[in-house]
């Protein structure tokens, strides 16, 4: 499957697209000296700027993943089946290495067992043992951070620990390295911009780069029999 990323303000109202203007139209997102405020990681010998357009306190980020199947002609398809759901939501615009209650992480994984039976879906607590789709290899990441609530999963805190818009991965590009074809490619002088859409372009754009993936050109030779 693949990641897609939702924004839900605390009030259904016509922030959230005036927010996501205003992100884009900020003229300085990068900058090339470190500041005293520094947030997050330096990138491409850039730094974020800590000035940038927050979001209000109570908006909460959902990553979703559906999954792709292939149908009878061997073409894929975003199916109707959720596997996944993380929910960040941001009771503050701090780090939360020192103030823990700045998000409250949230996690449901589909669980094949239930999925028959009455609903299908089981919550994620810290101490769950879970296949994720991103590395592994936590050891001391969590030591330098302030006492964390053992009921949540502690993956997403590892990552999205910075303050508000600057822990959405998906707009720094974190874990991207632009070096393959169906990765964003990083701008050295600004972060990847979000726009309203709509499920069917998402649909749309994740068959896209689904399709460029080696795994599923493989899979495509093997189908065609070359």
């Amino acid at each position: 499957p693949l990641p897609q990323t939702l924004m839900i303000f605390p009030t259904p109202n016509s922030a959230e697209p005036k927010y996501l203007d205003e992100l884009a139209a900020f003229p300085n997102p990068l900058l090339d000296e470190k500041p005293e405020d520094a947030v997050g990681q330096e990138r491409s010998n850039r730094w974020l700027n800590p000035k940038t357009p927050q979001f209000p306190p109570g908006t909460m980020w959902a990553l979703v993943r559906r999954a792709i199947l292939v149908d009878t002609q061997g073409n894929l398809v975003v199916s109707p089946l959720v596997e996944s759901v993380e929910v960040r939501v941001y009771r503050a615009l701090e780090d939360i290495r020192t103030n823990a209650n700045a998000q409250t992480f949230f996690e449901w994984e589909l669980s094949r067992r239930l999925l028959f039976g009455k609903g299908g879906f089981h919550l994620m607590e810290g101490r769950d043992l879970m296949l994720s789709p991103f590395f592994s290899g936590m050891d001391g990441t969590l030591k330098s951070y302030a006492k964390l609530d053992m009921n949540q999963p502690l993956m997403c805190s590892a990552c999205h620990s910075a303050p508000g818009i600057h822990s959405i991965n998906s707009r720094t590009l974190r874990f991207f390295s632009g070096d393959l074809d169906f990765e964003p490619k990083a701008n050295p002088t600004r972060p990847a911009e979000f726009r309203a859409t709509t499920r069917k372009r998402l649909a749309e754009v994740t068959v896209e780069v689904a399709t460029k993936r080696p795994s599923w050109q493989q899979f495509r030779r093997l189908w065609d029999g070359k």
